[in-house]
C-alpha cells in the first residue's frame, strides 16, 4: 500500500492544476454535505429540547376548530371542563384553563403589545414558567379577580427598563394591574416567536378586563399527567370525560382534540428527518460533480499513460494491480478533498457556534466521520471505470500508441 500511494502521489504531481480542481471540487461537495447534515442534526436538537421544555406529562385540549360536528355547532371547551377533568379523571395531576389576546400594555416607560394570558396558578407549572422575582396569586386571590400580573422578561425591560417592576402598575386601556412577578426569561421559540412577551393574570381577571368569548369557553385546556408513563391513559380518560360531558354519541365526531408531548414531538421529529432527508440528498449532487470530476480526470490519465500501462502489462504487472493503483489514485484525490472539506465545516459550525450561541451547535464526529466515509467512497465509485479500462488493455496494442 505504501508503494502504491507513492505511485499514485507521483502520477497525481504530473497534472498538479487538474489534481487540486478536482481536490477542490470534492472539497465543496463535502463541505456542503456535513454542514448540512450538522444543520439538522442541531435543528433536530433543538426542536426535541423546545418540546421537552413543558415536560412528557404535558397534554393540551383545544376546541375543534372546524364547524360540522354535531348539530353543526363547532368544537367548545369550558372552565367547567377543566374542573372535571381534574376532579374525575385519575391520571391527572393538575388543569389549567387558558385564555389568551394581544393587547397594549402601558407601562412607566412606554407602550408595548403584549400578549395577556388568563389562567391559574397551575398554568405555572405545567408550562414550565419559573419566577425570577417576586410571586404569582393563589386560588383565593384569583376567584377574587385580584388585579395582579406576572410579567415576561422582555416586557420588564421594554416597559420598566432597570427600575424594579414588584408592586408598580401596567395599563390594560381603563384597567390598572399590579405588577406581582417577573418571569425567568425562555428566549425565542421554534418559529422565532419571542416567548417573553408576556403577562399572566388570574383567568377571572382576564374575563373582567378583556371579556372573552363567553363566559365558561377558554381557548385551551393545559393538562398534566400524574407522570410521563400515564399521559396515553389520561388522553383517554379526558376523550371519555369530555364525550360524556358534551353529550356526544358514538357515531359523533369529537368536538374536541387531545395533544400529547409525545405526539408533538414525533410529528415534528417525522418533519424534520424527511426535510434533512431531502435537503442531505439535494446537497449530495455535489458529491457525485465531484465524483464525476474524479471520472474524468482518471479517464484522461488512462488515455495519457497508456504506453506506461502497456510496459507496466509487458514487465509483469498483472491487471489487478493495475486496477488498484488507479484506485487508489483516485481515492487518494477523494479523500484529500474530503478532508479539506472537513476542515472548512468544522471552521464554519465554530463560527456558527460562536454566533448563534442560544442554538445547540456542536462539533458531531459521527456526521464528520460519514462526511469523510462519503469522499472515500466517492472516489472509490467513480474511479473504477477507469481503473477497470486501464487494466483491460492489452500490452502491445498499449505500447504501440503514441
Amino acid at each position: 500500500m505504501k508503494e502504491l500511494l507513492r505511485a499514485a502521489y507521483t502520477a497525481l504531481r504530473r497534472q498538479p492544476l487538474r489534481s487540486l480542481l478536482t481536490i477542490f471540487g470534492v472539497q465543496i461537495a463535502v463541505c456542503t454535505v456535513t454542514c448540512i447534515t450538522t444543520a439538522g442534526v442541531v435543528a433536530r436538537t433543538r426542536v426535541m429540547a423546545e418540546v421537552s421544555s413543558f415536560g412528557p406529562s404535558m397534554l393540551t385540549v383545544q376546541p375543534e376548530g372546524r364547524a360540522g360536528v354535531r348539530g353543526g355547532r363547532a368544537g367548545r371547551v369550558t372552565q367547567d371542563d377543566g374542573v372535571a377533568v381534574a376532579r374525575e379523571a385519575r391520571e391527572i395531576a393538575s388543569v389549567a384553563p387558558v385564555l389568551t389576546a394581544l393587547i397594549v400594555a402601558d407601562g412607566p416607560r412606554a407602550a408595548r403589545v403584549v400578549k395577556l394570558t388568563g389562567t391559574n396558578p397551575e398554568y405555572f407549572g405545567i408550562a414550565n414558567w419559573a419566577l425570577a422575582s417576586g410571586s404569582s396569586w393563589d386560588e383565593r386571590e384569583g376567584a377574587l379577580r385580584t388585579r395582579l400580573c406576572v410579567i415576561g422578561a422582555t416586557v420588564r425591560s421594554a416597559l420598566f427598563g432597570a427600575d424594579d417592576p414588584i408592586g408598580r402598575y401596567l395599563r390594560f386601556g381603563p384597567h390598572l394591574l399590579r405588577v406581582s412577578g417577573v418571569l425567568k426569561a425562555k428566549g425565542s421559540d421554534l418559529l422565532g416567536n419571542e416567548q417573553d412577551d408576556v403577562v399572566l393574570v388570574p383567568i377571572e381577571t382576564y374575563r373582567a378586563t378583556v371579556g372573552g368569548p363567553d363566559p365558561e369557553s377558554v381557548g385551551a385546556l393545559l393538562v398534566s399527567a400524574t407522570a410521563p408513563g400515564t399521559v396515553d391513559r389520561a388522553a383517554s380518560q379526558i376523550e371519555a370525560l369530555l364525550r360524556q360531558r358534551h353529550r356526544l354519541l358514538p357515531g359523533d365526531a369529537d368536538d374536541f382534540v387531545v395533544k400529547t408531548q409525545k405526539a408533538v414531538a414525533d410529528l415534528y421529529r417525522r418533519v424534520l428527518q424527511g426535510l434533512t432527508l431531502v435537503v442531505v440528498a439535494l446537497a449530495s449532487i455535489s458529491l457525485v460533480v465531484g465524483g464525476v470530476g474524479i471520472m474524468n480526470i482518471m479517464l484522461v490519465s488512462v488515455t495519457e499513460r497508456t504506453r506506461e500501462i502497456g510496459i507496466h502489462l509487458a514487465l509483469g504487472v498483472t491487471p489487478e494491480r493495475l486496477r488498484t493503483q488507479f484506485l487508489v489514485e483516485a481515492t487518494l484525490l477523494s479523500t484529500v478533498g474530503g478532508l479539506l472539506g472537513l476542515l472548512c465545516a468544522a471552521g464554519l459550525v465554530f463560527a456558527a457556534r460562536e454566533g448563534l450561541p442560544l442554538w445547540p451547535i456542536r462539533f458531531d464526529p459521527a456526521v464528520f466521520l460519514l462526511g469523510l466515509l462519503a469522499s472515500v467512497l466517492t472516489g472509490i465509485a467513480f474511479g473504477y471505470v477507469p481503473a477497470q479500462r486501464a487494466s483491460k488493455l492489452e500490452p502491445v496494442a498499449a505500447m504501440g500508441r503514441s
